[in-house]
């Protein structure tokens, strides 16, 4: 009979993070015969939350008795060799987990762990000379007329911030403003970033307006490019595994991620509709980003209620955006850092 094998397996703290979970690492649960022969009792890898869980193939070695079997009238005996279960085998655990190359050992191991596995060392750690970031900001040309000079400032100031706070952290950063923000743009910007030599990584953020499903690039018009052929377009870049970040301070932000991690996005930042607080929020989730903080924990404390829900009452109260809900929401990998790979 097997037994139940469940854990998790994360990476030692660092600047990558506190509790990085080793996602793909490949596990083997080990049963020890001290005086015999090892045995794999299970193997299998983890998921994108470092965890893993299953049950093992039998653990318990057999041993072979020979019986005095009788059958038969008038009696009759013979020797017959029988396997029964060793009742001197008892239940060793070693684990055997592999990741990045190396490969880290735990004996003895309880097969429900309550505590994760750390690893040694860290996850694979992607270098400034590696990164790219892409900023994309739109906010002039579909905004209304009424709000021109706070779009131009918006628009202004969303390339600025960026360059400042993540400038030192990027090895290039390529911005695209105004009328040069369209769609094609878009798609060869991120070619070309991640095509660069030695460039792993390449991060983007989008700054525009948009609607339930749409993304106002420029010359979009007022319909907007839909998010199938947004996509459409990014998924014909194969370019996953290099795609990671993509902060949409957009209105309806939320509805183009399946969008974004189609085409190849590993996670994606967008409001649930009309978003009015990015005055606070942009410069302290960038700050707390280019810190080392995972996805999830960078865009907690930016987005604080106390920060955030002024900002929404105003403009329901002042500027008549009745739908204002600026709360972001994260799909695909949340605990993504700048240092990590795209998984």
């Amino acid at each position: 009979m097997g037994i139940q094998v469940n854990g998790r397996v994360q990476y030692m703290p660092g600047p990558w993070g506190m509790a990085v979970a080793a996602a793909g690492a490949q596990v083997e649960v080990i049963d020890v015969d001290p005086g015999g022969t090892d045995d794999v009792i299970w193997s299998g890898r983890t998921g994108a939350d470092g965890r893993f869980s299953g049950t093992s193939s039998e653990w318990r070695d057999n041993k072979n008795l020979r019986i005095w079997v009788v059958s038969g009238w008038p009696p009759r005996g013979r020797w017959v060799d029988q396997s029964v279960p060793d009742p001197t085998d008892v239940l060793l655990l070693k684990l055997r987990v592999r990741a990045n190359n190396r490969t880290h050992e735990i004996f003895p191991f309880a097969n429900t762990a309550p505590l994760p596995v750390i690893l040694p060392w860290g996850p694979p750690y992607l270098a400034k000379s590696a990164r790219a970031l892409l900023v994309v900001n739109n906010t002039v040309e579909m905004g209304q007329a009424r709000y021109r000079a706070l779009y131009q400032f918006l628009e202004a100031s969303g390339d600025a911030v960026a360059r400042s706070i993540c400038g030192p952290h990027y090895q290039t950063v390529r911005s695209l403003n105004g009328s040069a923000a369209t769609l094609q743009a878009f798609l060869d910007a991120l070619r070309d970033l991640a095509q660069a030599p030695g460039i792993q990584g390449v991060d983007t953020i989008v700054n525009m307006h948009g609607a339930d499903g749409s993304l106002l690039f420029a010359g979009s018009g007022s319909a907007g490019v839909a998010v199938a052929n947004l996509a459409s377009g990014l998924a014909g870049l194969k370019l996953a595994g290099k795609l990671r970040l993509l902060y949409n301070t957009s209105c309806y932000g939320h509805s183009h991620a399946p969008a974004f991690l189609q085409g190849g996005f590993n996670t994606v930042i967008g409001g649930r509709r009309v978003v009015c607080n990015s005055a606070s929020e942009y410069p302290l989730l960038l700050s707390n980003w280019v810190a080392g903080l995972g996805v999830e924990a960078a865009l907690a404390p930016a987005q604080a209620a106390p920060l955030r829900d002024p900002m929404d009452q105003f403009a329901r109260s002042v500027l008549g955006f009745t739908d204002a809900d600026s709360f972001k929401l994260v799909s695909g990998n949340g605990a993504l850092t700048i240092g990590a790979l795209a998984t």
